[in-house]
C-alpha cells in the first residue's frame, strides 16, 4: 500500500520488520538509557537527537524528509525484535497508537500508519518481529514497554491506543469493536469514550465494552498497559477491531478521523 500524501512523505514500516530474527530484551540499564531518550524526543524534538547513544542501543535515529518527525529504527545488523518507532515534532493531539502484534493482526499495522500520517498524532510504534518470536503486548521489559513508559511520563493526560485484530467467527460474537481500559475496573474517563463511540458508530457497528457488556479480549494482562499505568499514565485504550472495522477505517479517512475526535473527548 502507499501511504504517500500531498501533506506528508511516504513511510514504508513494512520494511523494517523480519521474522526470522531472534529475540533479545534489553538489560535494565538499557531500558532506561533508551526510556530517557525518548522521553527527550517527546519532549524536546530535535534538539534532543543523540544519534551515538542510540547505536549503543541497536539503534538508528533518523529525520523524516521533511524533518517533521524522528525515526528510531532498529540497526540492519543488530534486528533483535526491538520494535520501530516515530515521533512528531509538531502534534495536534497527544495520542500514541501502537500496532504490537503486526502482521498477525491483519491490517493493524497499515491503520496505524495512516492515524499517524493523517490525524496529526504525537507517535507510533510497530512491532518488528513476529508475535511468535516476541509478543510485544505480554513482553515486561522491551523497548516498546520503554517507550510506553516515557510516553506516561512525557503526558500523563495523554492516550495510547493500541490496535489488535480479532475474529468474530472464532469468538462466537457480533462484536466490530472490544474496546477496553485494559483495567477490570475501568476509569471514568473510559466509560466517557466509549459512550462517545457508541454515539459516533451505532448505526454501523456493534461496540462492546470490557468488562461491563463482554467478558473476554480485554486486554488485563496487557504488559504495555500496565506499565503504562505504573508510570502514571490515566488512559489506555485496548481496541479489538473485527475484519470489517479494520477495512473500514483502512479504507476510510473520515472513519479514522471519527474514532479519533471521539478518543478525544
Amino acid at each position: 500500500m502507499n501511504y504517500a500524501s500531498q501533506d506528508t512523505p511516504a513511510f514504508d514500516f513494512t520494511v523494517h520488520y523480519d521474522p526470522d530474527t531472534s529475540y533479545k530484551p534489553p538489560s535494565m540499564e538499557d531500558f532506561e538509557t533508551a526510556k530517557s531518550l525518548f522521553r527527550s524526543l517527546l519532549t524536546h524534538g530535535q534538539s534532543a537527537l543523540d544519534p551515538q547513544t542510540w547505536h549503543r542501543l541497536g539503534f538508528v535515529q533518523t529525520l523524516s524528509a521533511d524533518h517533521t518527525y524522528v525515526i528510531i529504527k532498529e540497526c540492519q545488523n543488530h534486528r533483535t525484535g526491538k520494535g520501530l518507532y516515530l515521533i512528531r515534532h509538531k502534534a495536534s493531539h497527544n495520542v500514541l497508537v501502537q500496532a504490537p502484534h503486526y502482521p498477525s493482526d491483519l491490517l493493524t499495522g497499515d491503520i496505524a500508519a495512516c492515524m499517524f500520517r493523517d490525524l496529526s498524532i504525537k507517535a507510533v510504534a510497530w512491532s518488528t518481529t513476529h508475535r511468535q518470536v516476541v509478543d510485544l503486548a505480554h513482553a515486561d521489559g522491551s523497548y516498546f514497554n520503554a517507550f510506553t513508559e516515557a510516553f506516561a511520563e512525557y503526558a500523563p493526560q495523554a492516550i495510547v491506543v493500541q490496535l489488535h485484530a480479532f475474529s468474530q467467527k472464532k469468538h462466537e460474537t457480533d462484536a466490530d469493536l472490544i474496546i477496553s481500559s485494559a483495567l477490570e475496573t475501568p476509569p471514568d474517563s473510559f466509560k466517557t469514550r466509549v459512550f462517545s463511540l457508541n454515539e459516533v458508530f451505532k448505526d454501523h457497528y456493534r461496540l462492546y465494552a470490557y468488562p461491563e457488556q463482554i467478558s473476554f479480549l480485554g486486554g488485563v494482562k496487557n504488559a504495555n498497559a500496565r506499565c503504562f499505568y505504573r508510570a502514571g499514565g490515566t488512559l489506555f485504550l485496548h481496541l479489538e477491531m473485527s475484519k470489517k472495522f479494520r477495512n473500514d477505517l483502512l479504507r476510510e479517512k473520515t472513519r479514522r478521523q471519527a474514532l479519533l475526535m471521539s478518543i478525544l473527548k
